[in-house]
């Protein structure tokens, strides 16, 4: 589990803002999220004192071809 915070964009701090990263997905060692306003984000995950390396390197031999977030295999 992450979490990311970004600056809020220029522009009128009371004018209604649609963004943020709603949803992410894990594919190929790689965690993929969109912000609406922003466009992709592409995170690599690294060792913290809850995910060890092991699991990091684990989790990478996983390998799909294709992706598909509405078929996400578990």
């Amino acid at each position: 589990m992450g979490r990311r915070h970004r600056r809020t964009l220029p522009g009128d701090r009371r004018q209604l803002f649609t963004g943020g990263i709603w949803s992410a997905y894990y594919y190929n060692g790689h965690v993929y999220g969109s912000e609406i306003a922003r466009g992709p984000d592409v995170f690599e995950l690294t060792p913290t004192k809850d995910l060890a390396e092991a699991e990091i390197a684990a989790a990478a031999k996983v390998r799909y071809d294709v992706f598909n977030a509405s078929t996400s295999r578990r």
